[in-house]
Order: structure tokens, then sequence, then C-alpha cells
């Protein structure tokens, strides 16, 4: 009984805390209208984590059960958590303290111990050659310093280990996080004015990083890396999975309003944005960031 207890209280704990967090982030930061049932879907994103791994595994002949693990700026913890439940041995980094004891509730409530440790992608913790997967999702158009977080990650992986990096590639004419259509790598002053017309916050446009296929690579190259685009195999074998496990649900469906300004105008930004993206990528074969890489 005693333990049930535990186990609602730290259920409780997790959803309020992450329900705070991320309605700072899709509120307060994006100023997107329907961040409730965003809530929701982030708050169980196990089954989507998995069949990430999954991909990834299939795509670099990789198998992650019993190998070390570093998830490079973890957030609230999901991709941990499902690469625990999959049989690895899991080490998550943040620089933000608050989000790592979200991560830690999350992996409270589904009876797993992954290290959770505070610390800057600029400045792992951690010996040479000591992991062998490391991944960073959508993490290195946050960072302080791109080049500093990209040799350390490679500093880590061991000889003949695997990494993968997912990020956005800001000469598409799109902003993943605002969904919005982007001019390309928009100036900020610019991009600031764009926003509140479009009236949306303007302060997290500043911690955005434009990086792009060039940069990345010179920089995975520069820290003794090889890398190879997996853009295609990822979306085809995801595709795939997801219709396999019939598109795993990610929460209770919560129906947004859809009757202010702002409402209507991240709807048409959010499929022209869709729409973009796809052109781009038939049109001129652009596409976001989806890399595997080793050591050279």
């Amino acid at each position: 009984m005693c333990n049930v207890a535990k186990e609602n209280t730290d259920k409780e704990k997790f959803d309020v805390a992450i329900k705070k967090h991320l309605k700072h982030y899709y509120w307060d930061c994006l100023g997107l209208y329907d961040w409730k049932s965003r809530i929701e879907a982030r708050k169980d994103e196990l089954a989507r984590a998995k069949l990430g791994l999954k991909v990834i595994e299939q795509v670099a002949s990789f198998d992650i059960s019993d190998k070390k693990m570093l998830d490079v700026g973890c957030g609230w913890g999901g991709n941990v958590v499902a690469a625990v439940q999959m049989g690895a041995v899991v080490t998550g980094c943040d620089v933000d303290e608050d989000v790592l004891e979200v991560a830690g509730l999350r992996a409270k409530i589904n009876g797993v111990l992954p290290e959770l440790i505070q610390a800057p992608a600029e400045n792992l913790p951690f010996a040479d050659n000591e992991f062998d997967y490391v991944q960073s999702i959508c993490v290195l158009e946050h960072v302080r310093d791109v080049s500093k977080s990209v040799n350390e990650m490679v500093r880590v992986l061991k000889p003949g280990g695997v990494g993968f990096v997912q990020v956005p590639n800001y000469w598409l004419p799109i902003e993943p996080h605002y969904k919005i259509l982007f001019p390309p790598k928009c100036p900020r002053p610019l991009a600031k004015i764009y926003l509140k017309l479009l009236a949306r916050p303007t302060a997290f446009i500043d911690t955005l990083n434009y990086v792009d296929v060039k940069m990345i690579k010179r920089l995975f190259a520069d820290a003794g890396a090889s890398v190879s685009d997996i853009y295609y195999e990822y979306s085809s074998l995801a595709g795939q999975y997801y219709k396999a496990d019939r598109k795993p649900s990610c929460g209770s469906a919560v129906k947004p309003s859809a009757l202010s300004y702002n409402a209507i105008v991240c709807k048409v930004m959010g499929r022209s944005s869709l729409w973009a993206l796809k052109l781009y990528e038939k049109l001129f074969g652009m596409n976001n960031i989806y890399y595997l890489f080793r050591k050279n």
C-alpha cells in the first residue's frame, strides 16, 4: 500500500512539474495556442522515443542493449527512460537542474534509475572514449558554443562507437520551434518585428544558433569524426514503425481554442511551414540534419 501511495505521489509531482515547464516553453516562450495538447503529448512520449531508438539501431546496425549511452541535453528524460527500458546503461546530462528533476521523476514512475548529471554540452564531465553511443536531439541549436559541444561529443565517444545528432537546418524557410514560415537565417532584429506581427513572444529567438548542414559537417570533421546523412532512411523507417505500432497515442487529446488571432496565425503558419519543408526537400534536396557520426 505504501509503495502504491508513493508511486501516486511521484506521478502527481511529475504531472505538476512537467506541466509547469512545458507551459512556460510552449506558451510563454513560443506563444503556441495549442500548448495544452502539446503538454499532453509530451507527458507520455516513451513509445515514440523507443521507436526513434529502434530506427537508429537498424540504420547503424547497432544494438544499444548493454551499451553505455550518453544523451546530451536529455531534457525531460523521455529518451533516457526509453533507452534504459531497451537495455542500455544510460547517462543523461542537461545544463538545467530543474529539467533534470522532471527527468528524475519520469524515471521513478517508470521504475528505472538512469544516471542524471547537470552539465553543459560544452564541458562534459566524462573521460575520453567512455560511451558506446552518444546522442544529441534538438540541442545544438540551443547551446552556447556549438563547436565545443561537438568536440565534447566526439571526445567521449569510443572508437568504433556510434553517435547521432538531430538539429534543424536554418537554410530551410521554417523556424521549427515557433512552427512558422521563417526567412532563412533572418537577422534577429527583423525576426523580432516579424514575430510581433504574428503575435508571438520574441525573446526566444535570441537563444537560437542558426546552424546548417555545412556548419555541422565542418565542425564534426574538425573534431575528428565522419558523418553520414540518414534523414531519408530515418524518415522512411520511422514511418514504417509508427504504422506498424498504429501510431501510439501520446496522451489524451485536448482540443485547443481556435478563435483568437494568435490561434488562426498559428494554424496557417504551421501548415504552411510543413508544405515549405516538403517543397524544399523535393525541389532542392534540402532537409533537416539527421547525422550519424563516428570517430575517424
